[in-house]
């Protein structure tokens, strides 16, 4: 098994950017983290030839030139099956249904306070690393 789990992130606010760093430093799980700033960069990423393989994207929503709906839409209808987790400040109830709709693995409304929101990137990640080295439970006859 692999020590770093990879991370995506596509934010265009690098104030954002920066908290997340901060934040996931603190988590205590080792993490290397890629950048993009809008949802093309997101998609041009995720369809090149790059050896990296992401073990997770956490993805905002509103971002300039393609936006998270329109990113995530389309990185789904490419077969690009990488998790998803939207975290964004939306908690409109359509954007949620429409993020799981277009295919997010999850959806979070990112925490104002820092020690909520490393709790939880801490959990996101764990469980993440947890989802990868877990083995289906085979049916006994």
């Amino acid at each position: 098994m692999k020590d770093d789990l990879v991370v995506l992130a596509a934010d265009d606010n690098l104030d954002d950017l920066e908290i997340l760093e901060l934040c996931l430093a603190r988590t205590d799980v080792r993490v290397r983290l890629v950048t993009v700033h809008n949802g093309e960069e997101l998609a041009a990423l995720l369809r090149s030839d790059t050896n990296t393989e992401f073990d997770l994207v956490l993805l905002d929503l509103n971002m300039p030139f393609k936006d998270g709906r329109k990113a995530l839409r389309e990185i789904r209808e490419l077969g690009i099956q990488v998790p998803i987790a939207v975290l964004t400040t939306s908690a409109d109830p359509a954007d949620v249904r429409d993020s799981y709709n277009a295919g997010a693995n999850a959806y979070f409304v990112k925490p104002h306070d820092p020690s909520q929101f490393t709790r939880l990137l801490r959990a996101l990640l764990e469980h993440w690393r947890w989802a990868q080295t877990s083995r289906p439970i085979q049916g006994g006859t």
